[in-house]
């Protein structure tokens, strides 16, 4: 088996909990792109 390659980490978590200093960090130390989404709108049903 070949290795597997990661290319996006979902980062969750409350509000004030340190998700983007977390994600910056991460960015950094690995040079996966760093893209901060809200998901909780794409789960919003009108």
């Amino acid at each position: 088996m070949g290795k597997t390659i990661m290319k996006k980490v979902d980062v969750l978590g409350c509000s004030g909990s340190g998700k983007s200093t977390f994600s910056v960090q991460l960015h950094k130390a690995t040079g996966l792109p760093q893209n901060e989404e809200h998901a909780w709108t794409n789960f919003i049903r009108e």
